[in-house]
């Protein structure tokens, strides 16, 4: 049986040698290792390194051989079986997670390279860590919803782009004005909103800095002229005045929109935090008033509207008379099928 590095008593210095005979395990699977490699990658000595090959090769029974024409080990048959790794219950479930949630950076760069990250670790657990794995993937789904896959090159493009503040020149296509046009970009943040990714960009022609959709980038190139980004620009600030993902910017500003909700709708209302600026007030009827601080936006619409009667607009009263609209248009519809103010049309249980 393998021998430990560490006691039950497991200090940093155990730790910090894990992480390197597990990294040095990689490098010999993936080529060669040379004790130089582990004294520059982790600023260990040389004493060190060897050390940590002696346990590699004594303790851990490793088949490597050194190669002076290389001047380094390279790995002569399959790695051995492990000795188990000590995961906690929660770093499990963590693992888990991690990898769950890896799957965001689909339609990105950085999709193969995760994916590649974790085979390499699946190995090195030991057959106790991969059943528990296992029983954990039965128990535990993270659904990220229907998302978009952006095209790698493209994501590349504007990732470099943004890096080295070049201009972006891009044929993108607004769902919104359902219109497909050149334009000149200042990509400032990539930014992942619900499985799907974005680019906030300032955009010269309207003056103000915008959402784009990666996935509705046709062509994108980065031009040689670059940008000067705006110093007071704040990210977590911008996207602070947004409901979601659609944001109308300077020009429309921040509105207090308040919302009151009925006894019923209001017990699923109290259970989550809407927006980082939402406010909850509950009234002895059981009604419960909603005061976010955002811009009115047709998302913010669409989310009033899924509440129908459950919900009524107090302010703005632009706001409001908006709703009002929609649910007028709405209820038009169905006007041929229970008139107007048929007492019956009520809503299906």
């Amino acid at each position: 049986m393998g021998q430990k590095p560490g006691g039950a008593g497991e200090d940093r210095h155990s730790r910090a040698l894990y992480v390197r005979l597990y990294w040095a395990l990689g490098k010999l699977r993936d080529g060669v290792l040379s004790t130089r490699s582990i004294s520059s990658r982790f600023g260990v000595s040389l004493r060190t390194a060897y050390r940590d090959l002696d346990f590699l090769r004594d303790s851990w029974r490793v088949d490597m051989e050194y190669e002076p024409s290389t001047r380094a080990f390279v790995l002569k048959g399959d790695l051995p079986q492990l000795p188990p790794t000590r995961l906690t219950h929660g770093e499990m479930v963590g693992l888990l997670f991690a990898e769950r949630l890896a799957r965001q950076y689909r339609g990105t760069p950085f999709e193969a390279e995760v994916r590649q990250a974790f085979e390499k670790i699946e190995p090195l657990l030991p057959a106790e860590v991969e059943v528990e794995g296992n029983h954990l993937d039965s128990l535990v789904s993270v659904d990220l919803g229907p998302a978009h896959v952006a095209d790698p090159a493209t994501f590349r493009t504007i990732l470099k782009a943004a890096m080295e503040r070049r201009v972006l020149r891009a044929r993108y296509t607004s769902l919104s004005a359902n219109v497909t046009k050149v334009r000149q970009l200042h990509p400032y943040r990539i930014f992942n909103h619900r499985g799907d990714w974005y680019v906030a960009a300032f955009d010269p022609g309207h003056r103000e800095v915008r959402d784009f959709a990666l996935h509705r980038f046709a062509e994108a190139r980065a031009l040689a002229k670059r940008f000067v980004r705006d110093p007071q620009f704040d990210f977590a600030a911008y996207k602070a005045q947004a409901f979601g993902i659609e944001n109308a910017g300077a020009v429309a500003g921040v509105s207090q929109v308040i919302l009151r909700f009925s006894p019923h709708q209001s017990r699923w209302i109290r259970e989550r935090q809407w927006h980082p600026t939402a406010r909850l007030r509950a009234a002895r009827d059981g009604t419960v008033t909603l005061e976010l601080q955002v811009v009115e936006s047709s998302e913010l619409v669409r989310w009033i509207l899924q509440f129908g009667p459950e919900v009524e607009v107090l302010a703005p009263a632009s706001l409001r008379a908006l709703v009002a609209k929609h649910l007028v248009a709405a209820g038009a519809q169905y006007a041929e099928t229970f008139g107007p103010a048929d007492p019956n049309c009520k809503e299906a249980k």
